[in-house]
């Protein structure tokens, strides 16, 4: 039903309510599967515009969520300047939560892209390894998640020029997957600046 509802309807159009905003946000999470990112963002917007109506308060954790989405799909469209500024709200946002709740929001891989994409490696280096730190000890060294925490990492290393420490070690999953996170990176990384190079002549 969501795939094909209008928001801009003359019923709907205008319209501020909770529901509303509920719908919007998981209209947009769907978008945002579909690949339709540019929709998906257009739709999280009018969310977070829902929520400034009914005056719903900026630490919440309704407007935390709309942000961490919003600085998601910014920075898969590569709006790196807009995705900079939404998740510095987001920072204020959550500034005083506890340690834990307020991880479970600035430490995503959308945020950690940004702050490399933005050329600030070292903060982005900082996040990457906090997550590593936290995805080990929620699920395990050899999960998923914390492998693909250490790629994130390793494309910090990456972008520092740290060749030594993007050679992470292999990772097994528990679903027998196995990783090479810092020598795919590294090889299709170099391969990508000799393109660049090559290209430049």
């Amino acid at each position: 039903g969501l795939e094909f509802s209008d928001f801009n309807s003359k019923p709907l159009r205008g319209l501020y309510f909770p529901g509303k905003y509920a719908m919007l946000f998981q209209k947009a999470v769907c978008s945002w599967w579909w690949g339709r990112y540019e929709e998906a963002e257009k739709l999280i917007w009018s969310a977070r515009e829902i929520l400034r109506t009914l005056v719903v308060a900026e630490d919440s954790p309704q407007y935390a969520s709309i942000l961490s989405q919003l600085g998601g799909v910014l920075t898969l469209q590569r709006k790196n300047k807009e995705a900079i500024e939404v998740y510095a709200d987001l920072e204020k946002a959550v500034s005083k939560w506890g340690p834990t709740r307020r991880d479970a929001y600035l430490l995503s891989n959308g945020r950690i892209t940004a702050l490399y994409s933005s050329g600030q490696i070292e903060a982005g280096i900082a996040a990457a390894q906090e997550l590593v730190k936290r995805q080990a000890a929620k699920v395990g060294d050899n999960h998923f998640d914390t492998a693909a925490a250490r790629g994130t990492l390793a494309v910090g290393y990456a972008h520092a020029n740290r060749d030594a420490d993007a050679f992470l070690p292999e990772v097994e999953s528990e679903h027998g997957v196995r990783f090479r996170h810092a020598r795919l990176l590294r090889t299709g990384w170099r391969d990508r600046k000799s393109t660049r190079l090559n290209s430049s002549h």
